[in-house]
């Protein structure tokens, strides 16, 4: 537990356990309580919080993928690849055995069901 760190960025990807308009590094931002995001202006915060082209968190247990421009359909039912324009990704809860495979060459994300 040492190791981990509250934000990494990796390949120009952003990855932290919250959105990236808080501060994973505060109790308070870490355990932010309004759900995801669903409006037009959550999303403005995401994608002006940080220059990176795919961000990803988990926090809210469930699948989301969003674009500036609103919420997709995709609920992690399927791969999809993310290789135009700035994509928010929610990953699934890790302790429902959800996690998710992203391949930074083909831009690739392969959601898995590890139950």
């Amino acid at each position: 537990m040492t190791t981990l760190r509250p934000r990494l960025e990796l390949n120009g990807c952003y990855f932290a356990h919250v959105e990236p308009w808080l501060n994973p590094e505060d109790i308070h931002d870490l355990w932010f309580v309004e759900g995801p995001p669903d409006s037009d202006g959550r999303l403005d915060q995401i994608f002006n919080a940080v220059p990176n082209r795919l961000m990803f968190a988990g926090h809210y247990h469930r699948w989301l993928l969003a674009r500036p421009d609103g919420i997709a359909e995709w609920q992690g039912q399927s791969p999809v690849r993310l290789h135009n324009g700035r994509h928010f990704v929610v990953v699934d809860a890790l302790l429902d055995g959800r996690y998710a495979v992203f391949d930074t060459e083909t831009s690739e994300l392969v959601p898995v069901q590890s139950f």
